[in-house]
């Protein structure tokens, strides 16, 4: 295979994917100008299919070198060989951009290379640990991270040209409709741009992440307890996980290997942990998790349930929320949930050191239907913690009421204030 070939073809097949792209407008463009213009190494992660390429691409002039190691071909070149290639096939442009760079052994010292060498460097990686360790070592304070997740609500209504209005009855029944759909289906470009069939397309993106990013380079000897971990915690979507009754409940020797194959699942950006929220870090880190996964769509598509469980999406929904606010705007920002006696609060936010916000979900459009449990633990959770911003997460409710003195408020889902009742 000629090398110099495929990699100019690689260029041109990204250049016509852009021509034949609708870009819609992302949340985390407005912080990409800092970023961009940054003389550091320039990282984008998330899981794959999330438009990691084209975010990237959006922050390039149009002279820059690119290749993609997807290919096995290329992420089996050596890495002087990739060096003089790359300025054989492109001459003297100085900005370089590598997609899905963790396929290549010791990727970071090839990274290194051109950066010392004075190139604009641009990443992009499908694999949390494969890029963290390395960053965290060989690049420390030699690079600038984003996370990107699948399109938020509010990015696949961008898709759809569809303002955020409530303001008629035609309005509001479109905007619900959308968000249906967005929760059923999810928000993979792919399926909100291209309307790909989104069940054939998650199966086949969690068979592949599952089987390439993770069986084969892991070198998992026990896939069928890989597989059945890594489906029971999709499944098990908001609920807690226990390492021990898993290791029991699929008859794994270890309680390390669990961790080990649930680290990996969470890796590869399937799924994501919440901590319980303790004064006591021991507790913390000894504590049952919940997990979420990354995408509503995953979690219909791939779970064992037959059926639409719209209280754990609407869950899922929020949770997902918070982590994008965490990973665009607020890093001193932690997610915990909250759980005493025999009351839980969905999500405990914490800013600098401070206990900030209360939240829980409810799947509800209307008052009358609102769980009493839901804020019961709210109060009770206010006056243990002294926290008085308390939140109820509805499907279609905003408004704000009185429960045992406290104020409470209730806002919809889509509702994007959000962001400044939790930061306060």
């Amino acid at each position: 295979m000629d090398s110099k070939i495929l990699i100019k073809d690689q260029r041109e097949e990204l250049f016509n994917k852009i021509s034949r792209q609708n870009i819609v407008k992302r949340d985390i463009l407005s912080n990409l100008n800092d970023y961009k213009n940054n003389n550091l190494i320039k990282v984008t992660t998330g899981i794959r299919r999330s438009g990691k390429s084209i975010l990237t691409y959006l922050m390039l002039n149009k002279d820059f070198a690119y290749m993609n190691f997807d290919n096995f071909y290329l992420a089996n070149m050596e890495h002087n060989e990739i060096f003089y290639k790359i300025r054989e096939v492109y001459g003297n442009i100085n900005t370089i951009f590598f997609d899905e760079i963790q396929n290549i052994n010791k990727w970071e010292l090839l990274v290194e290379r051109f950066f010392d060498a004075g190139y604009n460097v641009f990443l992009t990686g499908s694999n949390a640990s494969l890029m963290d360790d390395e960053l965290a070592t060989r690049l420390t304070g030699r690079n600038l991270k984003i996370n990107l997740f699948p399109f938020s609500f509010n990015e696949f209504l961008s898709s759809k040209n569809i303002k955020m209005e409530t303001d008629t009855t035609m309005n509001r029944s479109l905007l619900f409709n959308y968000l249906d759909r967005y929760m059923i289906n999810g928000g993979f470009p792919d399926i909100v741009v291209n309307n790909v069939n989104p069940k054939l397309f998650l199966e086949n993106l969690y068979s592949d992440i599952i089987e390439r990013d993770i069986i084969i380079k892991r070198k998992i000897k026990m896939e069928s307890s890989f597989n059945e971990i890594s489906q029971s915690l999709i499944s098990n979507n908001s609920n807690l996980i226990s390492y021990n009754k898993l290791k029991n409940y699929f008859n794994i020797k270890s309680v390390n290997t669990v961790k080990d194959y649930i680290k990996y699942v969470n890796e590869s950006y399937l799924t994501f942990i919440i901590h319980p929220f303790s004064f006591k870090p021991r507790e913390i880190e000894s504590g049952n998790k919940k997990v979420y996964c990354i995408d509503t769509g995953l979690f219909n598509k791939i779970s064992y349930s037959n059926s639409v469980n719209y209280g754990v999406i609407l869950e899922n929904l929020v949770a997902l929320y918070l982590l994008r606010i965490k990973k665009y705007y607020f890093y001193g920002l932690y997610i915990y949930f909250y759980k005493f006696t025999d009351n839980e609060v969905d999500f405990l936010i914490m800013y600098r050191n401070k206990i900030t916000a209360l939240i829980n979900v409810s799947y509800v459009s209307d008052e009358r239907d609102i769980n009493a449990r839901k804020l019961k633990a709210l109060d009770r959770a206010s006056l243990n913690l002294n926290c008085k911003n308390i939140i109820l997460v509805s499907y279609d409710i905003n408004n704000e009421i009185t429960y045992n003195g406290n104020k409470i408020k209730i806002m919809c889902v889509y509702h994007h204030p959000i962001i400044y009742h939790i930061i306060i």
